[in-house]
């Protein structure tokens, strides 16, 4: 199973539940696996019958699927972010763009531009860089042990 956490903003993230669609039409997501998608605002309807978008989805459940889950895929969230650490699973991110009108402002993408490279965390701003993310996608992979440290500079990311 692969999730994804688009979030609850009030703006559409059509761009990623595209690259989800196109990814299984590309034969880099199996069609017959089931991807949950928790999809906030987003009404998007997916080509594809595995893909199950359900708007809002509780917190238990949530972290029960990305617990269960092979890939995890989440928009640049640092709730998002954090839950994956308190799980130990690196997700892929992929950051809602202001000029897509899908955020408020770039937040976002600031926090992967320092975060990304700082921690080596899978950042998609492209399709190609999703596809490569997903080829290169390592389930056993784990945020590094030092969680308060982790914790403290991504609060001060996002404090900038």
């Amino acid at each position: 199973m692969i999730k994804v956490a688009l979030g609850t903003e009030k703006f559409q993230f059509t761009r990623l539940m595209e690259w989800l669609d196109q990814a299984i039409d590309d034969g880099l997501l199996p069609e017959k696996e089931e991807i949950l998608v928790q999809s906030g605002a987003t009404t998007y309807k997916p080509r594809h019958k595995n893909i199950i978008m359900v708007s809002t989805v509780p917190f238990q459940q949530q972290m029960a699927e990305f617990k269960e889950a092979r890939i995890s895929i989440v928009h640049a969230g640092i709730g998002n972010v954090l839950d994956l650490v308190d799980l130990k699973k690196v997700p892929i991110i992929v950051p809602r763009d202001p000029m897509r009108k899908e955020h408020l402002d770039g937040h976002q993408l600031d926090f992967c531009q320092v975060a990304g490279p700082e921690l080596n965390l899978p950042i998609a701003y492209t399709y190609n860089e999703f596809t490569t993310a997903l080829k290169n996608y390592n389930a056993q992979r784990e945020f590094p042990s030092f969680k308060k440290e982790l914790v403290d500079f991504l609060v001060s990311v996002v404090e900038k």
